[in-house]
């Protein structure tokens, strides 16, 4: 093996052992020299720790809010053990954080494990990870390209719409809009070195919201729920075939699910969509 292919060698190794973390110290003698004042295992962790408290950084980073609603220490826990069961494999730290939530669902503790008082609540961490994940996912995707709109009361038929990269649809069983945007003022006070109480527990209140971005900034607006059917219909729609056909018989299901007539709905959405499109929160799909 050339000297070359050797040192390339090398490397993998030492990025393998660094990003598995402690459990492969055993094979840092491999080629790692110790030492009478610190083990090769002890030099290997020096980069294994720095490796981990920079991943830890970034996730931090990425949910705050969920961070200030666990604590920091088991923010970490749980950190740690998500990286753990999914070591970061891409180039972009961006990427970290994206199977989080789905993560805390499937370690989320059985409701009949806990009182009932405390059953409903086990939901909020994955939860309020969904949401942080959607203001990321705002501010890094692709949005919708500049269009022209339709006038206020112009629209007679259904339109095909798509939700673009940067538009999420969040439903959630609390009040989390609430619970972030009073956490985002808790830390921002904390920062100023305000003495200041922290947030109350989010309320047991059901809310559909889309995170989307505009000129360049993250919003979220509530939405109601006949609104809500409509992107949950769209999300879908953006993986299916023949967008067009799918969407114009999904109109039909709506006008079913929500007991409205053809003339109510497209009345809603005359006073709906001018707006959302001119904001970019949803787009005419081509």
């Amino acid at each position: 093996m050339s000297s070359s292919n050797q040192l390339a060698a090398r490397q993998q190794w030492l990025l393998e052992l660094i990003l598995q973390g402690p459990q492969a110290s055993q094979m840092a003698s491999e080629f790692i020299v110790g030492s009478a004042q610190m083990s090769a295992a002890a030099r290997l962790a020096i980069y294994q720790d720095g490796y981990r408290l920079r991943l830890l950084e970034c996730m931090t980073a990425e949910f705050p809010a969920l961070q200030h609603y666990l604590g920091e220490p088991l923010f970490r826990l749980f950190s740690l053990g998500y990286l753990q069961q999914q070591p970061s494999r891409h180039y972009s730290l961006y990427q970290l954080g994206e199977g989080f939530a789905d993560f805390l669902a499937a370690t989320r503790p059985s409701e009949k494990s806990v009182q009932p008082q405390w059953a409903a609540g086990l939901k909020i961490p994955e939860q309020l990870a969904r949401f942080e994940r959607a203001r990321a996912n705002a501010l890094r995707a692709a949005g919708a390209q500049p269009h022209s709109t339709p006038e206020l009361g112009c629209l007679f038929h259904f339109p095909v719409l798509a939700l673009p990269q940067s538009s999420t649809l969040v439903e959630h069983d609390f009040a989390l809009h609430d619970y972030v945007l009073a956490a985002d003022r808790h830390a921002l006070a904390l920062e100023k070195g305000q003495c200041v109480e922290k947030p109350a527990m989010p309320a047991a209140q059901p809310e559909s919201l889309l995170i989307y971005r505009h000129q360049f900034r993250v919003k979220v607006v509530k939405l109601e729920a006949w609104q809500a059917d409509v992107l949950r219909v769209l999300s879908a729609t953006t993986h299916r075939a023949q967008k067009g056909k799918a969407m114009q018989a999904d109109w039909q299901t709506l006008l079913v699910h929500n007991r409205l007539a053809e003339s109510e709905l497209l009345m809603k959405l005359n006073l709906w969509l001018p707006q959302a499109l001119k904001e970019n929160q949803l787009t005419l799909a081509e």
